[in-house]
Formats: structure tokens, C-alpha cells, sequence
């Protein structure tokens, strides 16, 4: 859990947002926008969670804040 944690706030960071991760009773999980709850990826796959919170960039807009709905730039 401490490296999704840490994972989750370098995502935050890069991508100039707010996240929450999500875990529900059945083993899914996923990655949402702290305020509007858009949901930014689900899985049942923790590794597939890491992955996405390592490499997703989404795109800004000319207010460096990330648009909505999200747009991916990149997921090297």
C-alpha cells in the first residue's frame, strides 16, 4: 500500500490533479479524480494500477490545469 501511496502522489504531481484510489470488497480497484469522480482507470490487476500511476501523462490546458474530460498524452 506505501508504494501506491507514493505512486499516487508523484502521479498527482506530474499531472497537476487530484487522485483517489478506489479498492471495493469484489478485489477491483481503481483511480479516480479527487472531485468530479471521473474515473481514470479500473482494474483487478494491482500491477496494472502501478503501471498506469508510473507512466500515464495526461494533457493540459493553456491554464496548466489537466482538462476534462482527461485526455492521455502519453503512457511510455
Amino acid at each position: 500500500m506505501e508504494e501506491i501511496t507514493q505512486l499516487l502522489k508523484e502521479f498527482e504531481r506530474r499531472n497537476n490533479i487530484s487522485a483517489t484510489f478506489v479498492l471495493c470488497s469484489d478485489g477491483s480497484m481503481g483511480i479516480e479524480e479527487f472531485w468530479d469522480n471521473e474515473m481514470f482507470v479500473e482494474s483487478e490487476d494491482v500491477e496494472e494500477i502501478k503501471d498506469f500511476l508510473r507512466k500515464t501523462q495526461f494533457k493540459f490546458g493553456k491554464d496548466g490545469l489537466c482538462l476534462s474530460p482527461i485526455q492521455i498524452v502519453t503512457t511510455p
